[in-house]
């Protein structure tokens, strides 16, 4: 190459695009619903934040500390971890008996 820097900015990508094994995921699972463009705020709840995007929702539990999630080498999804978050910020939305 001729130039003298590179700036990986790929992500997860950068490990099959490099072929590079020491890439991993960190941040641990998201889960994502249809676009609803009436929602225009976000928030963290119980160790959960939820983000609207024009392409759709997105929930994804941080834990209690930015370390949730670090170092975690698993790429399976983790269907219990995504429907944790959806349903504690759901929790929120349900009316109280």
């Amino acid at each position: 190459m001729r130039e003298k820097t590179l700036i990986n900015a790929t992500g997860y990508g950068a490990r099959a695009l490099f072929d590079d094994a020491s890439v991993i995921p960190v941040r641990g699972q998201l889960a994502r619903m249809i676009p609803q463009p009436q929602v225009d705020y976000g928030l963290i709840y119980k160790g959960v934040a939820f983000v609207p995007r024009r392409d759709g929702l997105v929930f994804q539990v941080i834990g209690e500390t930015d370390y949730y999630g670090f170092n975690d080498e698993t790429t399976v999804p983790d269907r219990a971890e995504a429907e944790l978050a959806v349903n504690t910020i759901a929790g929120l939305f349900r009316p109280t008996a």
